[in-house]
């Protein structure tokens, strides 16, 4: 069984591509943190939709 190794090209395009799904993946991470803040920040004197 051999392993696969990819060129240095290779490689550099899949470091800019997991760099890039990292920065999306912090983002969601913030905006999910974010809503939460809001929903406990919610009192009960707001409504629900």
């Amino acid at each position: 069984m051999s392993t696969y190794v990819p060129s240095p090209q290779e490689f550099k395009e899949l470091e800019n591509e997991n760099s890039q799904l990292n920065k999306l993946l912090d983002e969601k991470d913030l905006e999910v943190a974010i809503l939460k803040d809001l929903l406990k920040k919610r009192g009960p004197g707001f409504p629900r939709r």
